[in-house]
């Protein structure tokens, strides 16, 4: 929530409006999601994912220096999520440890995207920095627009800091760390953690470049370099002078560039000596170009074998990223690229599919000759694992085993009467046989004898109201009962009632009315009125006494005069007769 002192500043809310628009359209395994946001109460509030973990700064100053195996793989994460968000437009502007959260197995989420900006204008004025001092790119020191270089940059500054346990650049105030981001080269991270490898190394400090366009050429390509790091790490294979990191540093070959230029002119002696003869310089000015040129190219030229050194003649192309493709299109994609020779395989089991590529050497957009050698590492997929048998465990025995096994778990209940709610049933795929290593198991959990509600059908036609049973699970059975007020096949009642919660599969019962007999209606037209309610009576039918009729002599005087319906019809068990009596006399 936005702190109530800052609901009434625009630019609080604005900022918090902006991380809620630029983070809720990144959906991604490496960023946090945003679920909902709005106003209540007088501020402003943000939903999101809840993390289970730490921030990335809290491992740093709880563990640095990590180890360079573990390091690469947080930074690759962080740039997984960057990556992702550049395809989308989105330069998240503040990437820092802060600003990371760390789970317990190092499964990065990336957070804060409060001053991000996806080609909008922002809002912050031309020429004001945002971001933290530590970590911003020297463009953003400056006020600069930024691109996705400059989250490379930053980036670059946590992979640094994670293998130190320092930060490149610091000072009392942050000013004179925008200063020291924009003016000054960072201190190699081996001269302050000696035995980090040589190529993460290279590879960091080619994120550490002054300018925009000599840092990696987008956040693939940073990614392309820290996989093959990994790969190398894993393997445990020896660093390699050849190794595709092997990127110059500005500043040292400048500085020998002008220092042999220097020489061959004369104009300075080394370690205070006489000047050299300029006919002697001149003569020596070929190899001293050469030298520097070849220094240039053994730098910049780790990724082609030696002898291309010496080919400047050689056709140049570029290295296509082919990391992530499949193997087909990778290699469709180097021999467009106009590379002479096919790309020697080396296969790896991993967690990432069959035929997918996972590493190149060259790197992703070096310029190397056309016959240069590549090398592809290809994956072999991660291998298989048998499914452990689970039938009979609790659910968290279950789901335990299963995880320590290597799969991802999902859980579904099912109803089932015979296994007691909580017991793990079985899995899916069933277990005892092999699959793919990680890879997605359904643990089918009984949650006992499922309950479901009755549907009322009272005053349902009996078909309708057994079909809509039976499509609820129920089992129904009917019994019939006459009735003369209700048609027939109607149901009268029903047992459970309806809305009751009873288990699913359970019986219904259905009472239906039913045409009700005929008898034959007694005469009793003459019989003294007692005798002939008697008789009515007697017969199952009920009796209606209108009023009495005057006699017209005594011998007629408390007896029926007239019955309706008339004796000797047949009419349904329970109708009600209606009779007529004379009156007995005063």
């Amino acid at each position: 929530m936005l702190h109530r002192r800052f609901a009434g500043d625009p630019q609080f809310v604005e900022r918090f409006r902006r991380e809620a628009q630029a983070a809720a359209g990144l959906t991604h395994p490496n960023i946090v999601s945003i679920y909902d946001r709005g106003e209540a109460d007088g501020t402003t509030y943000i939903s999101m994912e809840y993390l289970d973990g730490r921030t990335l700064k809290d491992l740093i100053l709880a563990e640095a220096p990590l180890d360079p195996l573990r390091a690469a793989g947080i930074a690759k994460q962080i740039m997984e999520a960057a990556s992702f968000a550049h395809t989308g437009g989105v330069i998240h502007r503040d990437l820092k440890p802060q600003n990371v959260m760390v789970d317990a197995a190092d499964r990065v989420k990336v957070t804060d995207f409060g001053i991000a900006r996806a080609g909008a204008p922002g809002i912050t004025e031309v020429g004001s920095i945002m971001g933290s001092a530590h970590y911003v790119s020297p463009e953003q020191a400056e006020g600069r627009e930024v691109g996705p270089a400059s989250d490379i940059y930053s980036v670059g500054v946590v992979l640094y800091e994670m293998l130190t346990g320092q930060l490149p650049f610091d000072a009392e105030s942050p000013v004179a760390i925008a200063v020291k981001q924009i003016s000054q080269e960072p201190q190699p991270p081996s001269a302050l953690q000696p035995g980090i490898p040589a190529d993460l190394e290279a590879l960091d400090l080619w994120a550490l470049r002054k300018s925009e366009v000599d840092r990696p050429a987008d956040a693939k390509a940073f990614i392309a370099g820290l996989d093959a790091v990994v790969l190398r790490l894993q393997d445990g294979a020896a660093t390699s002078a050849t190794v595709a990191f092997a990127i110059p540093t500005a500043g040292a070959v400048a500085a020998g560039t002008a220092a042999a230029a220097a020489a061959a002119t004369g104009t300075v002696a080394p370690d205070g000596e006489p000047p050299v003869d300029p006919a002697a310089a001149r003569r020596k000015r070929w190899w001293i170009a050469a030298a520097v040129a070849g220094v240039l190219l053994l730098t910049v030229g780790g990724l082609f074998a030696f002898t291309d050194v010496f080919s400047p003649k050689q056709p140049q192309v570029t290295m296509p990223l082919v990391v992530g493709k499949k193997l087909q299109l990778a290699t469709t994609a180097i021999a467009n690229a106009g590379f002479k020779q096919s790309p020697s395989i080396q296969r790896v089991q991993s967690d990432k599919p069959r035929d997918v590529v996972i590493g190149q050497n060259p790197l992703a957009y070096a310029k190397v000759g056309e016959g240069t050698s590549v090398t592809l590492v290809v994956s072999d997929g991660p291998g298989t694992t048998q499914i452990p048998s689970v039938d009979g465990l609790k659910q968290a025995e279950a789901e335990a085993l299963l995880k320590k096994a290597g799969f991802k778990v999902v859980i579904r209940m099912k109803a089932d009467p015979t296994i007691p709610a909580g017991t793990a049933i079985a899995t899916d795929p069933v277990g005892g046989i092999s699959v793919d290593a990680g890879s997605q198991v359904t643990l089918i959990v009984s949650n006992g004898v499922e309950k479901v509600s009755v549907p009322n059908v009272v005053g349902s036609p009996i078909d309708d109201a057994r079909s809509q049973l039976q499509a609820a699970g129920f089992v129904v059975v009917t019994t019939k009962q006459p009735s003369t007020t209700a048609p027939e096949g109607e149901v009268l009642g029903q047992t459970p009632s309806g809305g009751e919660s009873v288990a699913k599969g359970s019986t219904v019962s259905l009472v239906v009315a039913a045409a009700p007999a005929t008898v034959a209606v007694p005469d009793v037209v003459g019989q003294p009125r007692a005798d002939a309610i008697k008789a009515i009576q007697a017969a199952g039918f009920n009796v209606k006494t209108n009023a009495d009729k005057t006699p017209s002599d005594a011998t007629n005087q408390d007896t029926v005069f007239s019955q309706d319906p008339i004796g000797g019809n047949k009419v349904a068990s329970g109708t009600t007769i209606s009779i007529t009596v004379w009156a007995p006399l005063p």
